[in-house]
């Protein structure tokens, strides 16, 4: 009974963590296709965020290699590198000093907390660890709407911030999916 139970559980976190993956790679694959000829900056953001995507998909979802918390980890630390570049070329034009150094701030928190992750990926609980990440995301997300005027402009500008929130989803989901079947 318990095998059946952790068989749906994980049925579950696997749609879902390709639903979020999905979402996260055609809204990004979307703002690189828009912003490609404008600006430069977003665009190289949004390239990296599409990369992102498809390392979690291949090495963490699809696990072509049995050392998953290997691979996991270049992953994470790949995502640390990202949130520390969107971080040195965050546009602050326009946007009080409050939200951009809370923005900044909150950037740089990620990127530590990626590498927490991957330093404490092979112990037992170590998928916790994500769950920081995850807040840290859905804050910079409230950050962003709240704070950066230019975020609420448009209908799809809405939702760019939203891609690290369901990369983060996504990271925990699968650090918490192989935890269930090991």
């Amino acid at each position: 009974m318990e095998n059946n139970s952790n068989a749906r559980k994980f049925e579950l976190i696997f749609v879902l963590q390709i639903d979020m993956l999905l979402a996260a790679f055609a809204i990004s694959a979307v703002g690189f296709a828009l912003i490609f000829s404008g600006n430069i900056l977003r665009t190289v953001i949004y390239a990296l965020q599409c990369l992102g995507c498809i390392m979690i998909f291949v090495f963490g979802v699809l696990r072509f290699k049995a050392s998953g918390a290997k691979v996991m980890r270049i992953v994470l630390y790949a995502y640390a590198v990202l949130e520390a570049v969107r971080a040195a070329i965050l546009n602050t034009t326009g946007v009080g000093p409050v939200p951009a150094a809370i923005a900044r701030l909150v950037l740089a928190l990620l990127a530590c907390s990626c590498i927490l992750t991957a330093e404490r990926i092979d112990k037992k609980d170590g998928w916790k660890a994500a769950i920081g990440i995850v807040a840290l995301e859905i804050i910079l997300y409230i950050v962003f709407l709240a704070g950066f005027p230019g975020v609420m402009l448009g209908r799809l500008n809405r939702f760019m911030p939203l891609v690290g929130v369901l990369m983060a989803g996504s990271i925990l989901l699968n650090l918490k999916q192989h935890q269930i079947t090991e």
